[in-house]
C-alpha cells in the first residue's frame, strides 16, 4: 500500500491512484490541486488561517503539531504513515530547502530502508536493506552508493564494477556510476544502503 507525502517543497504532481498525506504548505497545495488527503500534519507556521480551513475541507485527519518540537514536520508524516500500514512513503519537496532538513531527510530513508522514496526532478533516493537488488535504467542515470557503517559493497553491470569491496562512511568513490546495460546489480552484504540515482537536468514536464 503506497502514500505519497507532500511536503511543503512540493511544486508540481502528476495525480496517481494511491493515498494522500500533506505536510505543512505540502498540505495546502494538494488543497488547491483538489487532491483529498488521508492526513494533514504539521505545524501549519507557514499558512494563513484561510489556508487551513481549506486544508480541513480536503484532508480527513488534521494533526496540528507544536511548533516547538524534537522531530521535524517530514518525520512526524513518516511515522504517521508507518502507524496507518502503508509499506511505501514517496515524498515529494523534501529535497532542495534547509540542509539541516534535507540530511535528516535523507537519514530517515536509512531508518526505513525499502519503504521511504525522497524524489524531485533530479534526484530518486532509497535505502536499500542489505542483501541482493537489481536495478534498470531509466530517467536517472547516475547511481551514487553511500553506507552509514561498514559494508561490503558488489556491484555488477557497472560501468565501476566493485566485488566485495569493503566500503564506510568515509569513502566517496562510489559516487556517479552509470549502468553498461539496462539492468545491473548490487550486493551490500551487512547493512542498509543508501542509492542516490540521480541526472543532469531537470526532466521535461
Amino acid at each position: 500500500m503506497k502514500v505519497i507525502i507532500a511536503c511543503k517543497l512540493t511544486d508540481g504532481i502528476t495525480p496517481e491512484d494511491c493515498d494522500y498525506i500533506g505536510v505543512d504548505k505540502g498540505a495546502l497545495f494538494l488543497a488547491r490541486q483538489g487532491i483529498h488527503m488521508v492526513c494533514a500534519i504539521g505545524d501549519f507556521d507557514s499558512v494563513e488561517q484561510e489556508d487551513l480551513k481549506l486544508i480541513h475541507q480536503f484532508s480527513r485527519e488534521v494533526v496540528c503539531l507544536n511548533p516547538i518540537k524534537d522531530d521535524t514536520d517530514a518525520q512526524a508524516a513518516i511515522e504517521k504513515a508507518d502507524s496507518l500500514g502503508y509499506q511505501q512513503m514517496e515524498i515529494l519537496g523534501a529535497t532542495g530547502g534547509r540542509i539541516d532538513h534535507e540530511l535528516i531527510n535523507l537519514r530517515l530513508t536509512m531508518q526505513y530502508p525499502g519503504r521511504v522514496i525522497l524524489k524531485d526532478d533530479r534526484n530518486l533516493i532509497m535505502a536499500y536493506p542489505a542483501g541482493t537488488h537489481h536495478v534498470k535504467a531509466g530517467d536517472y542515470p547516475y547511481f551514487s552508493f553511500f553506507t552509514q557503517s561498514e559494508d561490503v559493497l558488489t556491484l555488477h553491470g557497472f560501468a565501476y564494477p566493485l566485488e566485495r569491496r569493503r566500503i564506510t562512511c568515509y569513502d566517496l568513490y562510489t559516487v556517479s556510476n552509470q549502468l553498461i546495460g539496462e539492468t545491473g546489480t548490487f550486493i551490500n552484504e551487512k547493512n542498509p544502503v543508501l542509492l542516490i540515482r540521480s541526472r543532469d537536468e531537470k526532466k521535461d514536464s
